[in-house]
């Protein structure tokens, strides 16, 4: 198993999440929802973000919209 150094993984996951497809976003979501170290959530969270994809930032948004609710 590959393990990015800390220091690197937030610019890693954005560029992953920028360029991959919406498995690879599924899967970061996924990473996102079962983490329980609040430094790696955010990290996780702000990545999810540097979507350009419309569909997976709707998924994002409506997300956060029940988070919220």
């Amino acid at each position: 198993q590959f393990s990015v150094p800390i220091p690197l993984r937030g610019v890693v996951y954005c560029e992953g999440i920028r360029t991959g497809s919406e498995k690879d976003f599924d899967k970061m979501l996924e990473m996102y929802q079962r983490e329980t170290v609040q430094v790696e959530t955010e990290r996780l969270l702000s990545a999810l973000t540097c979507s350009r994809d419309p569909h997976t930032l709707k998924k994002l948004l409506a997300l956060t919209i029940d988070l919220n609710n």
